[in-house]
């Protein structure tokens, strides 16, 4: 089975994590073998 990927962005405080949150979630109710490996990224100082 392929996998998904997604990409999120927006700016501060624009409901990126909890989005990111629930689309793992929801991938992970499917099947018991789905994995999640969620990258978060940010400047320093941002």
């Amino acid at each position: 089975m392929l996998g998904e990927h997604h990409l999120i962005v927006g700016g501060q405080r624009s409901g990126k994590s909890r989005q990111a949150e629930r689309l793992a979630q929801a991938w992970l109710r499917q099947s018991e073998s789905h994995s999640v490996t969620v990258v978060a990224t940010a400047l320093a100082f941002d």
